[in-house]
């Protein structure tokens, strides 16, 4: 049986367009059209502007899932923050609320190292009992619907 071992940088083209294929197979088409050629272009230009890509790979080296986030500072808030803009993965069932969990973790360790002060994530709207955010609550997120935060604010002496 495999198992998740590791959270690491992304190597190669080659990863990419495998992350991009476990990205189009999750999705209903008829919804939401992914055109792969057009997520490669506009991946490659978030890497060239450092975003945080990490993907997870299992025991046998297969890339299981993957995550993109950005620093960004949203028109309404006052700070700078984290924010997740993709995620893939391929897992069902208990390996999949420990690959959020993990590549979510390494995303929070990247936003304290950049001090950043809030993380968001945001599920897929085809995600309509919000899975996603639901096990990021569970594991001290909050939540509101298909979105999830994870404030990173120390309080003021």
């Amino acid at each position: 049986m495999r198992t998740i071992m590791e959270v690491r940088k992304l190597q190669d083209v080659e990863e990419l367009e495998l992350c991009i294929d476990i990205y189009a197979n999750q999705y209903d088409n008829t919804f939401i059209p992914v055109c792969e050629k057009r997520a490669l272009s506009q991946l490659k230009a978030h890497l060239g502007s450092g975003a945080f890509f990490r993907i997870l790979e299992d025991d046998e080296g297969d890339i299981r899932a993957w995550i993109l986030a950005r620093v960004v500072r949203l028109d309404h808030v006052d700070r700078t923050v984290l924010h997740q803009m993709y995620y893939g993965s391929d897992l069902t069932g208990f390996g999949a609320a420990r690959a959020i969990i993990s590549l979510h973790d390494a995303l929070v360790s990247e936003a304290e190292r950049l001090h950043v002060s809030r993380v968001f994530s945001t599920g897929s709207p085809l995600d309509e009992r919000n899975v996603f955010s639901r096990i990021l609550e569970k594991h001290g997120w909050d939540r509101r619907g298909y979105a999830a935060t994870k404030s990173l604010l120390r309080p003021r002496s």
